[in-house]
């Protein structure tokens, strides 16, 4: 059998905090268009790995690679939201100044800020690793 090897579906930075709680999300439809978890369910790995088993591959091991990333300080995690690039920073830019303020409040609450002020948080991708059942070429 022929194995296949990669890495798939970067998933958040460790900041599922920022996220909108799903209980609310009927109440914010905006929100439910932006939602991460909503739109790549693949970013988990029983998902991810049902996908490669309806693909017809065998012997699937799905692991993460998670990197420590660290930001300097509340700021520094904050400043890209402000820039409206991407689904989150776009979402966050969408609010009046006072729905954004009470979001940036709400985060800066939930992270895990450290007593110097910096946020350590994890990125994480998912590797995989499957066989082609019945081929005849070997993948090295």
């Amino acid at each position: 059998m022929a194995e296949t090897t990669g890495v798939i579906a970067l998933a958040r930075r460790g900041l599922r905090d920022w996220r909108v709680d799903r209980r609310n999300l009927g109440k914010m439809p905006a929100a439910r268009e932006l939602d991460e978890g909503i739109r790549f369910p693949l970013c988990q790995p029983d998902a991810l790995e049902q996908a490669f088993r309806n693909a017809g591959l065998a012997a699937i091991q799905v692991v993460p690679i998670d990197v420590p990333t660290r930001f300097r300080d509340f700021d520094d995690y904050w400043t890209p939201f402000l820039g409206g690039q991407g689904r989150a920073p776009s979402y966050a830019m969408s609010m009046d100044e006072m729905s954004r303020n009470r979001l940036r409040d709400r985060i800066r609450g939930r992270l895990p800020c450290q007593s110097d002020g910096s946020i350590p948080l994890v990125a994480r991708a998912w590797a995989f690793q499957s066989r082609v059942p019945g081929s005849h070429y070997e993948h090295t």
